[in-house]
């Protein structure tokens, strides 16, 4: 998988965020503390498409029954008490 991401210490990215934030607009970017991978820095379009997840709420609601875990969330209606005002 060598290729895949770029690679950057934790050091080098508290240093230079908006370098790492350019660098994932065209590909992933790995961040390592003490060596090991931490976390990975993605585009959001790269983010999307690998979540499967709609991006909005219309098309949320139109997932099919089998979409998975994803579409088994269940919106529950807002609970809003209103009281007369004292005048």
């Amino acid at each position: 998988m060598a290729g895949v991401f770029d690679t950057v210490t934790a050091a080098e990215f508290n240093r230079a965020p908006s370098d790492v934030k350019r660098r994932a607009l065209t590909r992933p970017v790995r961040v390592t503390e003490r060596g090991r991978p931490s976390v990975v820095v993605m585009s959001y379009a790269d983010y999307r498409r690998l979540s499967g997840l709609p991006d909005d709420l219309a098309a949320w609601l139109e997932l099919p029954d089998d979409a998975g875990p994803a579409a088994e969330a269940e919106i529950e209606p807002a609970q809003i008490a209103l009281e007369a005002a004292e005048l």
